[in-house]
Formats: C-alpha cells, sequence, structure tokens
C-alpha cells in the first residue's frame, strides 16, 4: 500500500472514531440533562400520580434516545463500512494498477531490448546463413510476443468500452488448430503441444476475439509449464456447445485463488518476485469474451498435477 493511501485510510478510521466518540458523548449528556429534568419534576410533584406520570414520561423519552441512536449508530456505521470498503478497493486496484505497469514495461523492454541487439548483431557482423536465419527467428518471436501484448490492451480497452461482439459462421476447428500451431511454433522445443481437435467444428461467434481466447490460453499453459512438460489442447463438441480444453503440468491453482484470477490485472504473487511473464490481462479476457459469448469457463486439477482450463460456448 502506498504512502498516500496509507494516510488516508489512518485519518478515516480517527475521524470514524472521533464521530462515534462524540454521538456516544452526547447521548450521555441527554439521557442524564433528562434525568436531571425528572428529579426536579419530581420534588416539585405534588401527588404520588404526578410524580408516576413523570417518571413514565421520562422512560419513554430515554427509549425514544437509545431508539433513534441505535438507527443512527446502524446507518452510520453502514455508511462506515462502505466507506471503507471503497478504500480498500481504491488501494487494490492501486496495488494491481502498479504490478500491471511494472509487468508492461518489463514486457515492453525486453523484446525491444533484445530485437535492438539481433538487429544490431546482423548490420555489424558478416554471420553465416543459418545463423541469421536463427536470429531472424528468433527477431520475429519477439515482434509476436509486442504484438500480442499490444492487442491485449487494446482488447482490453474495447471490452471497457462494451464492445459489441462480431458474430458470424467461424471454423473453430481451423482457428484453434492455426493458434495451436503458430504457438508451438514460437515456443520451439521448450514444451510438446498436442492437438485433439475434432474436425469441422463450427459456432456462431467473434472469430477475432475466440482467437484472443485461444491464444491467451495455451500461452497460459505454456508459461507455467515445466520445460519439457506437454500441453494438451481438444476441442470436441456436443448438441448444444463447444468445448475447448487446455491442459497443463504447472504448479496448479490454488482453490482459494481461482475466483481471482479472472479480475483484471491480477496475478498471483508481487510483480517485483514474480519470474513468469505476463501482465494480468490475459485470464481477463478470456473470461469477459467467454461471459459475451452466453458460455462458461471451468477450472479442474489436472490427473499428476497441473490445471484443466475449460471454455464452452453455445453453437448458435
Amino acid at each position: 500500500m502506498s504512502r498516500n493511501n496509507r494516510s488516508v485510510r489512518i485519518v478515516f478510521r480517527i475521524l470514524a472514531a472521533y464521530i462515534l466518540f462524540q454521538f456516544f458523548w452526547w447521548a450521555f449528556h441527554i439521557i442524564q440533562l433528562h434525568g436531571e429534568i425528572r428529579d426536579m419534576q419530581l420534588a416539585l410533584a405534588q401527588s404520588q400520580e404526578t410524580a408516576e406520570l413523570i417518571r413514565s414520561t421520562y422512560t419513554k423519552k430515554v427509549w425514544m434516545v437509545i431508539g433513534e441512536g441505535l438507527v443512527f449508530v446502524g446507518l452510520l456505521l453502514f455508511g462506515l463500512w462502505r466507506i471503507g470498503t471503497y478504500l480498500r478497493k481504491e488501494a487494490e486496484l492501486a496495488r494491481k494498477e502498479r504490478n500491471f505497469m511494472l509487468a508492461v514495461t518489463h514486457e515492453l523492454k525486453t523484446p525491444i531490448a533484445t530485437l535492438r541487439l539481433f538487429l544490431d548483431t546482423l548490420r555489424t557482423r558478416d554471420l553465416p546463413k543459418e545463423k541469421s536465419q536463427d536470429i531472424l527467428s528468433n527477431s520475429l518471436n519477439e515482434t509476436h510476443r509486442l504484438d500480442h501484448l499490444v492487442e491485449n490492451i487494446l482488447l482490453s480497452t474495447r471490452l471497457e468500452n462494451d464492445d459489441d461482439l462480431v458474430k458470424q459462421r467461424v471454423d473453430l476447428s481451423a482457428l484453434l488448430e492455426k493458434v495451436g500451431y503458430n504457438l508451438a511454433q514460437l515456443d520451439g522445443d521448450m514444451h510438446k503441444v498436442t492437438l485433439d481437435i475434432d474436425e469441422k467444428v463450427a459456432a456462431f461467434c467473434d472469430g477475432n476475439k475466440m482467437e484472443s481466447v485461444f491464444i491467451n490460453l495455451i500461452e497460459n499453459a505454456l508459461k507455467y509449464s515445466p520445460e519439457g512438460a506437454e500441453v494438451t489442447v481438444s476441442l470436441k463438441t456436443n448438441p448444444q456447445e463447444v468445448v475447448v480444453a487446455v491442459q497443463d503440468q504447472g504448479a496448479g491453482i490454488p482453490e482459494e485463488e481461482r475466483e481471482r484470477i479472472f479480475s483484471k490485472f491480477y496475478r498471483i504473487g508481487n510483480e517485483d518476485t514474480r519470474r513468469s511473464k505476463g501482465t494480468g490481462l490475459g485470464l481477463y479476457l478470456v473470461d469477459r469474451i467467454i461471459n459475451q459469448h452466453n458460455g462458461r469457463i471451468h477450472i479442474a486439477d489436472r490427473d499428476g498435477g497441473g490445471t484443466i482450463f475449460t471454455v464452452a460456448i453455445p453453437k448458435i
């Protein structure tokens, strides 16, 4: 939490405590004043009947003060709770945005520095053709990373502005096969990517956004799987839905984190110590796009370790 946020919360708590203290202090004085007036009236009472009337009136006023006070305190505590919740959310959002900026800075600087080094090498050295091809291939991989990062940021902005779906009949089998093949090529020999895709599976959906869903799910699986592990991507269909499942062999996702990972900018851990690449936008985009398609997302543990992400959207 930043120093400014911490100061605001401390001031808020002091003011809340002061308001509550002042309320109880004035309530005490009001009841005490009523008691003094009652004692004076009792001293001047001419009969027992008058004294009983004074005591009854005093009791009613005390209970009226207590009742109104409880309503006021209840409303005050509710208001303070809502304000406190808002401040906590603002602090959490500020933390996530800070992590996001750190991640974006790192994600932009790394491929740019790598591309600069590759291009400078090609410009200043006379390399064998095979070595030049390797450098060009790596350069293309880095440009893909930049393109994917920019596309995620732009898509996130469009979704925040309630970007409408552009639905048409899309061959999801061909689309997922293309995405899986391209990512496997970019990954090189780091992982084994296995595709289990039924042929000619189509749905009425937004093809560009579904491509983003496939890219983010598969990249997420590759990112969190150890080197040499297998990532399995499947596409199946039933009478109502198209179902895509991506299985990795990573460390898994704790049960308490499974709802939070779809929040914007959210990533497990702290950006200063986290080693894995990413900005916290990928799974947020997956969740928003699948919800736009009236679909569903399910997370399950994989036998032998890892996670299975399953997304399903209606065919129509």
